[in-house]
């Protein structure tokens, strides 16, 4: 016959372990803010910026927001609107076990919370910043993209490193290009970067 748990016993099998989701270190998470927030303005020298992502930068903390490129027609003329991806999400990169930074990202105007589960940030693969980043300069998300005659760098495992010219890019985010070794390839376009 088992004996009767003791209350000490009782609360560790109720109380659930939640695994660290990151290791030591700096990593990416993700900070939902004001929509209000995620207005560009501009400053004096005429660069756009994200208010909160600007006050979270003046914290020390690095930041980065995937812009999509919108092309509108209004009043007669064409005009090209930058928009957050994402919405009101901010990639933030900070050392997670650091109650200090936390707590000063959270503090921040504009911030609401750190994505995560039982009060613990969810962290964001560092591959997936980069991917995204990729994505961002090749135009998937709406700006100009890659035109014939421009140098790039592949990034596929397969040809990782080699310099290529590009033949011809598509709207669907393919690009053809010439490689001296190996003729003519095709690559998604967040494959290859500019160089």
């Amino acid at each position: 016959m088992l004996a009767p748990l003791t209350s000490t016993e009782m609360t560790k099998l109720i109380t659930p372990i939640v695994p660290a989701s990151f290791p030591r270190g700096l990593a990416w998470f993700v900070a939902f803010v004001s929509p209000l927030e995620m207005q560009r303005s501009k400053d004096r020298e005429g660069n756009f910026f994200f208010p909160v992502e600007r006050r979270i930068n003046e914290a020390s903390f690095e930041t980065y927001v995937p812009i999509e490129v919108k092309k509108e027609y209004k009043r007669g003329k064409h005009l090209r609107r930058e928009h957050p991806v994402l919405g009101p999400y901010v990639f933030v990169r900070f050392e997670p076990c650091r109650a200090r930074d936390r707590s000063a990202i959270l503090n921040t105007e504009g911030v609401h919370s750190l994505l995560g589960a039982m009060d613990v940030p969810q962290r964001v693969p560092d591959g997936l910043i980069q991917a995204l980043r990729r994505a961002e300069e090749a135009g998937l998300f709406g700006g100009e993209g890659f035109k014939a005659g421009d140098r790039v760098e592949i990034l596929d495992d397969r040809f990782s490193g080699l310099i290529a010219r590009v033949k011809s890019a598509s709207k669907k985010k393919r690009v053809q290009l010439i490689l001296a070794e190996l003729g003519t390839i095709e690559l998604d376009a967040h494959q290859v970067r500019k160089i």
